[in-house]
């Protein structure tokens, strides 16, 4: 339910000698195919479940952390404030966090004034910097949305700890964006041997892999 979901992909890392294939990537893949693969745009995220606390009984959350606002990659825009943007995904950066729609509404009565309020999370205060659209909830089912805010040091190439998507450029198609992904992965085998030997990526459309299970059993 998206705009130009066709644009839509999600993108694995590839084992080349066992032809295999894991979910997930690591942080420093995101920001190098950030930079060298413009005809993708790109972002990296991980589950995780906080624990609210100030609305009655303590209640654990479906959240996500990412590197990049995963509202703006899928084509729409939040209904109050602004998405999580890469600033915010630093080592020490600001506890900010998106909300969903549904969280808006439940739990602060769809408050108007509600950018620049916080929650608390973990025992830690977070600002409300958007309210995402109704309905929005990828991937999941979550409530909210909070930065990575990743330290390299300890978890950077190897450290496959986010599933990623992303949105090709208009007019750009899979197999261009493939073989743009085929020469920089090379190129970070290179300088990472211990941490990416034999490794790639492939690229899929997000409607392909959504429908993947049930394709057959519906044909």
């Amino acid at each position: 339910p998206y705009p130009e979901p066709d644009d839509l992909v999600v993108l694995w890392t590839v084992d080349q000698v066992r032809v295999d294939r894991s979910r997930t990537v690591d942080h420093p893949d995101v920001r190098t195919l950030q930079a060298q693969v413009p005809e993708l745009s790109l972002a990296g995220f991980a589950g995780t479940r906080p624990t609210l606390t100030g609305f009655g009984d303590p209640e654990v959350l479906l959240g996500v952390r990412v590197t990049d606002g995963l509202i703006d990659l899928m084509g729409l825009e939040p209904v109050l404030g602004r998405d999580l943007r890469a600033a915010d995904d630093v080592d020490g950066g600001p506890r900010v966090t998106v909300i969903s729609h549904a969280f808006w509404v439940d739990r602060l009565a769809r408050d108007p004034d509600v950018l620049g309020e916080t929650i608390t999370l973990n025992g830690e205060e977070w600002e409300i910097v958007g309210v995402a659209p109704a309905g929005f909830d990828y991937p999941n089912a979550s409530q909210l949305w909070l930065p990575l805010r990743h330290a390299v040091e300890g978890c950077g190439h190897g450290c496959r700890i986010m599933n990623a998507v992303g949105r090709i450029t208009p007019g750009v198609t899979i197999e261009q964006v493939q073989a743009r992904l085929d020469a920089v992965s090379q190129g970070i085998a290179e300088e990472f041997p211990n941490a990416h030997r034999d490794e790639g990526f492939a690229v899929e459309s997000m409607l392909g892999n959504q429908v993947a299970s049930v394709r057959t059993a519906l044909w």
